[in-house]
């Protein structure tokens, strides 16, 4: 899979992480922030 580490800001991240989780058959009910995110990125 291809990264989009460079295309998707920590914003759109959260958003996809947050529907991968909640879907799927999966049962987290809390959202991905995008201050989250921006923890977890490697420094640039």
């Amino acid at each position: 899979m291809p990264s989009f580490a460079s295309t998707l800001d920590d914003a759109q991240v959260a958003a996809v992480v947050t529907y991968v989780r909640s879907h799927f058959g999966n049962a987290y009910g809390d959202e991905v922030s995008a201050e989250q995110v921006a923890k977890l990125r490697p420094p640039k």
